[in-house]
């Protein structure tokens, strides 16, 4: 179990990293060009879009195909990488939802399309996926209407912008409002654009069924030229800074997963340990007052079958005191069996019991670390359901239910032979009490019957002591034995847990230095933008990690996409409003 959680935690490393070069590799191959990603659930209009911007000939969508867009497809176009991306949310598509996802690290700007017609709540959850990377958006509102009817044509053309600006029932400002409310508090909406585009004006005014006059006031009102004037003044004025912060930024991102999934799962390994570390002392004082109570007991039902004996030794004795064969007698009398079998019931329902309890204790014991586990992890791991939170209690409790074996009674005592020891006792003394001849014989009868009775009680107590002796000896041993086959397996866990926990801890401690360090190249870059980097690029290359964390730190949090100097920057609001536009991050000053 302990290896399992030292491979996955080797497995989330390797598969981090993995994916991390994958990406990189693709930036590499793609440097020269700026990455723009269409996506948007099925049908919105994201391919429609993509060939109206890139004037391609062929239009892959069809009247009624569904998710036509089956993986990443790319077009290079002005200095511009466009990459369509399958539907995302469509019923069955879960695989072409994953395979947008996939882009996400490689784009520079995201380009998200919703329809006026139908803005579902499963793509305001998606914005979340591409928030979490900070990647800069625009929303493409593509406003449907119905314009292949020469009427609605008509009075389209007659008034092209009334779609855009008007304020009547077809208005699009409750659709922009609402976009806007949805993801207020998630972005800095005042550096999101969102553009309304009308991408059937725009197919229509490129179709070649109209004259140049109409289709170019049809062009013209689908508004597709403000979404692309803005993208290229977008890329003119700070494309190289977004280009820059998708590879530093990226990596910063893909190693701050690492560390939240590392971190969690080594969070969780530790709390785990500590309680089987507190199992421990319970356990032995669990077993020590278990020791002190079985022996109580044991000398209890002794001393009450040491007593049932004596009484059937009187009444035995009266019965067979002139018998040469009493001790045969005294082995097969049945009084005497039930008593010897009331005895060993006793001690094997009693073993019974503290077999249950021993087990009901480690299955308790494992639920509590099962519960102090899930409820300190509740929230902290990002990567979903803990490596350590199950496996630690379940491996525990498996390992120790195969090293401890039940403790019976046969390794205990074994009851027969006490009695037949008694019985040839007996014989050889009732042998000798008839060869007087000088006593009357009421006289002989009290004298045998007392002799006889004597000299079973002495036998009794003897066969008590003994076997008492025995029974308890045995007891210390098996529930010693057992305490110590538990308190092994805890000992190995815990001790493979803290040098998997030291380990661990050196990593996630230069996971943190490198994520720091990248965060501190990211501020740089930042302020290079506006012309406030206090150190010149070859300066830079020499730097250590923790010259630039210790020189230019800074705080960075990834959910509200916000990060923090910590060092005197010189910057002016308009410094940090132009930052903003450009990043749509939250930036914060000393």
């Amino acid at each position: 179990m302990i290896q399992g959680i030292r491979g996955s935690f080797n497995e989330i490393i390797d598969n981090s990293l993995t994916s991390n070069r994958e990406v990189l590799d693709k930036k590499r191959r793609n440097i020269r060009y700026f990455t723009i990603a269409f996506m948007g659930r099925t049908k919105a209009g994201k391919s429609t879009l993509h060939k109206v911007i890139t004037q391609q000939e062929t239009d892959d969508i069809g009247v009624g195909k569904l998710r036509t867009t089956r993986y990443n497809r790319s077009w290079y176009w002005n200095k511009l990488r466009i990459v369509d991306t399958p539907g995302i949310g469509a019923p069955g598509g879960e695989a072409d939802t994953e395979i947008a996802k996939s882009i996400i690290d490689e784009a520079d700007v995201v380009c998200y399309v919703v329809t006026s017609d139908s803005i579902q709540e499963t793509e305001f959850d998606f914005f979340s996926t591409i928030k979490e990377r900070n990647k800069p958006l625009y929303i493409i509102l593509n406003v449907k209407s119905n314009l292949n009817q020469a009427i609605r044509l008509k009075r389209f053309i007659a008034n092209p912008d009334d779609w855009r600006l008007g304020d009547g029932p077809q208005s699009i400002k409750g659709h922009i409002e609402r976009i806007h409310d949805k993801l207020d508090g998630k972005y800095n909406m005042d550096a999101v654009r969102i553009i309304p585009i009308h991408l059937l004006a725009a197919q229509i005014a490129l179709s070649g069924e109209q004259d140049s006059k109409t289709s170019k006031i049809l062009f013209d009102a689908s508004n597709i030229s403000e979404f692309t004037n803005s993208v290229k003044k977008e890329v003119q004025l700070s494309g190289s800074l977004k280009k820059s912060l998708s590879v530093i930024d990226g990596t910063s991102y893909q190693i701050n997963t690492i560390w939240h999934k590392v971190y969690a799962d080594l969070k969780s390994l530790k709390e785990g340990n500590e309680v089987l570390k507190k199992k421990q002392a319970r356990n032995y004082t669990f077993f020590k007052n278990e020791l002190t109570q079985v022996e109580q007991y044991l000398k209890t039902v002794f001393q009450g079958t040491r007593g049932d004996l004596h009484n059937r030794a009187s009444a035995f004795a009266s019965e067979h005191y002139d018998d040469e064969d009493a001790g045969k007698a005294w082995s097969k009398d049945m009084v005497v069996k039930s008593i010897n079998k009331r005895l060993e019931q006793q001690i094997q329902e009693r073993f019974n019991d503290l077999n249950e309890k021993i087990k009901s204790e480690l299955e308790e014991m494992i639920m509590d670390m099962r519960i102090s586990l899930a409820t300190n992890n509740i929230g902290s791991n990002v990567s979903g359901e803990s490596v350590t939170n199950t496996r630690l209690a379940a491996g525990v409790f498996v390992g120790i239910m195969t090293a401890v074996a039940p403790i019976i009674i046969s390794n205990i005592w074994n009851p027969v032979g006490w009695v037949t020891a008694v019985g040839s006792f007996i014989v050889g003394i009732i042998g000798s009490l008839f060869t007087s001849l000088f006593t009357s014989k009421s006289e002989k009868i009290r004298k045998a019957t007392e002799n006889l009775r004597k000299q079973l009680c002495d036998s009794i107590d003897s066969g008590i002591d003994k076997n008492l002796k025995q029974v308890l000896e045995n007891t210390r041993k098996s529930i010693n034995d057992t305490y110590k086959s538990i308190d092994s397996v805890l000992k190995a866990y815990t001790k493979n847990a803290d040098d998997i926990i030291t380990d661990m801890d050196r990593l996630v401690k230069q996971v943190q230095e490198k994520e720091n360090a990248i965060n501190s190249l990211v501020s740089l870059r930042i302020l290079d933008f506006v012309g406030k980097n206090p150190v010149k690029e070859i300066s830079i290359n020499e730097m250590s990690n923790q010259v630039l964390c210790d020189g230019y730190p800074v705080e960075r949090d990834w959910q509200k996409q916000s990060i923090k100097f910590l060092y005197n920057t010189g910057l002016t609001d308009k410094n940090i409003q132009k930052i903003e536009k450009a990043t749509q991050m939250t930036i914060k000053t000393k």
